[in-house]
């Protein structure tokens, strides 16, 4: 274990990664995820945090899991993870904070999709791929990550 937290330290996340993947529990499994997500390989890293059971540390896995899935502009799934975390410990403020973010997004999600439709529909009136484009950059939310 110590190897792999001097690995993690260090900034060596594929060495940490495979170390903890040596180990069989949950405290491990969680580790490990954050050396991957810190790889960016995030459908890795989700898998692992998927699996924590450990009542000590599922509420940071469930955090952690919503941020690979926005990381993988999955926002519903986001959402989900986040409310899941928040029933956990309601006092959670980046959970807080990214849910109230990643709902905002998810909701413009569906406006630009129907702001793409109706510009569809309305082709001859419009230049889509320019309104849309305009229509998404007025509405840039930045996501933070924590909880690491």
């Amino acid at each position: 274990i110590q190897k792999a937290k001097e690995a993690y330290r260090s900034g060596d996340y594929n060495k940490s990664a495979y170390l903890y993947s040596k180990l069989d529990n949950d405290k491990a499994k969680y580790n490990q995820a954050n050396s991957l997500y810190k790889q960016k390989r995030y459908d890795k890293a989700l898998e692992l945090y998927n699996q924590v059971k450990d009542k000590t540390i599922i509420q940071k896995a469930l955090y952690n899991a919503g941020n690979c899935y926005v990381k993988l502009k999955q926002y519903d799934k986001a959402i989900k993870k986040y409310e899941e975390a928040l029933k956990l410990d309601p006092s959670d403020k980046d959970a807080k904070y990214n849910l109230k973010l990643n709902s905002e997004l998810f909701e413009d999600g569906f406006k630009v999709a129907n702001v793409a439709t109706e510009l569809q529909e309305n082709s001859s009136e419009h230049n889509s791929e320019t309104e849309i484009k305009k229509y998404k950059d007025s509405k840039i939310v930045s996501v933070i990550v924590t909880g690491f």
